[in-house]
């Protein structure tokens, strides 16, 4: 079965189409862990072990399920928990038929196996557009351009500009920013990269 290959203008009107759905009122943080209930009755489930085969979750093969490490969900850093139902919901929403053709499987191996059976090529696309679109629905273009024209006009103010930031001064912005929509700086960066709002290598924000 062909792998669906969006361009990122595609899959950024699939994201505003689908929060205009589900989520009209489009206030931050995005409830993410609300969409899995309501429209499609997902289960959360914490499993144990997870994290150690290099995964943080997967969607069972009926998708009704989301199992997700259990460490991921009791202990680490929320913002990970949320980006990981992002990724797993993204899943769903673009792989669906391809989820519908795979083999039978009930834990983290199988879906392991399933995903190693793609061309690696496909493979990449496949888990390069789920955090893609996982980046969309938890910080929305629009509401990232609203945060970013706020410290904007705040930097404007004093004579300062995103470029003249010192990387100290950038992570704390990102990690501001970040909190608003409950992801951490580093998705930040990456949608903010992605919407030309600036251009902050990762590197340099660690």
């Amino acid at each position: 079965m062909a792998v669906p290959r969006w361009p990122y203008p595609r899959l950024r009107r699939f994201a505003e189409e689908y929060l205009s759905d589900v989520h009209p009122s489009g206030s931050i943080p995005i409830p993410i862990d609300e969409f899995l209930d309501k429209p499609h009755g997902i289960d959360v489930v914490p499993v144990e072990g997870i994290y150690e085969r290099g995964r943080e979750a997967f969607i069972s093969r009926d998708m009704t399920r989301i199992y997700i490490d259990k460490d991921i969900m009791m202990y680490r850093v929320p913002y990970r928990y949320r980006f990981s139902l992002a990724h797993e919901l993204a899943h769903l929403l673009l792989h669906k038929d391809l989820i519908d053709s795979a083999p039978v499987y009930d834990d983290i191996a199988g879906w392991i196996l399933f995903l190693q059976s793609f061309d690696p090529d496909d493979l990449r696309w496949i888990e390069d557009q789920a955090y893609g679109l996982a980046g969309l629905l938890l910080v929305p273009a629009d509401k990232l351009e609203e945060e970013y024209l706020a410290v904007a006009k705040q930097l404007e103010d004093v004579g300062r500009d995103f470029d003249s930031l010192t990387p100290p001064t950038m992570k704390l912005i990102t990690s501001m920013i970040g909190e608003k929509f409950q992801v951490s700086r580093f998705v930040i960066n990456k949608r903010a990269r992605k919407e030309d709002l600036w251009d902050w290598d990762e590197d340099l924000i660690v």
